[in-house]
């Protein structure tokens, strides 16, 4: 039977502290030539990590890989360029909300709003095409 251990939050909340164990409590200073740096910051960047994580991953023996390796660059342009169009549709709608629940009737920034999230979806559609 498996003992069940319960984590206690003390002070504010926010995230659980760390076990002793799981503590980055040493420091291990070491020097890098400008090619290895350079190296180093190009496996951190594909990867989206820091490059501290990168090396603790390296010599934890885990695979460092990009979380887009394999996909059409183009495609995950395109992808990323949606979600921030979709940010700014849905940033306009919960101001629109906001005046709707304030008593200000907003038929026109709807219909402008629905015609903008058309045309995108649209541009979605031909790319993938």
């Amino acid at each position: 039977m498996t003992e069940t251990t319960t984590k206690i939050r003390t002070g504010k909340g926010g995230r659980p502290r760390l076990s002793a164990e799981d503590k980055l409590s040493i420091q291990f200073n070491t020097r890098f030539s400008a090619r290895t740096h350079q190296n180093l910051i190009a496996k951190a960047d594909a990867a989206h990590m820091s490059e501290h994580d990168v090396v603790r991953a390296l010599i934890d023996g885990l695979e460092i890989r990009s979380p887009h390796r394999g996909s059409d660059p183009d495609l995950v342009e395109a992808v990323r360029g949606l979600q921030r169009e979709l940010n700014a549709i849905g940033s306009n709608i919960n101001q629109i909300a906001l005046a709707a629940n304030s008593g200000r009737d907003m038929p026109y920034y709807w219909r402008e709003i629905g015609d903008h999230l058309r045309s995108v979806l649209d541009s979605v559609l031909e790319r993938m095409d």
